[in-house]
């Protein structure tokens, strides 16, 4: 299945200097700007051109199993700033705390949803790639060094990645 442009994005945030640690937000933009086309559809995002980005509590995991591990998450919200140029209000995936727990003040997030549904989430620090999960040929993965190909998570993911 083939999404339209409009049920996809391709974001970019900068994490605030000034943050609350449980729960803030801040505007995410278009990685790339749309050429007007004239179609306000096709010119369209799933959550607009500059949504809100939350960033908030998740709980553990429901339900864990064998292929999805308990581990305490964190929910990102994307949230449409204005109704113009987005198909929805609002959208939610979660991810694991500790990847969450890696960002610092002026990090980029960049959070992308393909056309084939799949969603990806890198962390960029001072041009360097930081982490990737999901969809990572979607996202802006930076330059690559040695230092952020080693594993720096928790004991639980070693654990998991041993399996």
């Amino acid at each position: 299945m083939v999404m339209p442009p409009w049920d996809t994005f391709d974001y970019v945030a900068t994490m605030p200097e000034n943050y609350n640690d449980t729960s803030f937000k801040w505007t995410a933009r278009l990685r790339y700007p749309i050429a007007s086309g004239g179609d306000k559809l096709g010119n369209s995002r799933l959550v607009g051109h500059a949504p809100r980005l939350q960033i908030s509590d998740g709980g553990l995991t429901p339900d864990p199993g064998p292929h999805r591990p308990s581990v305490m998450r964190s929910r990102v919200t994307l949230t449409a700033s204005a109704r113009e140029d987005a198909t929805i209000s609002s959208i939610s995936f979660y991810v694991d705390r500790d990847l969450i727990r890696q960002l610092r003040p002026g990090d980029e997030v960049h959070i992308s949803r393909t056309a084939c549904d799949c969603l990806g989430l890198s962390i960029i620090r001072m041009g360097e790639l930081v982490a990737a999960i999901g969809a990572v040929t979607a996202v802006d993965l930076g330059r690559i060094s040695r230092r952020s190909c080693s594993i720096t998570s928790s004991n639980k993911l070693r654990k998991f990645l041993r399996k």
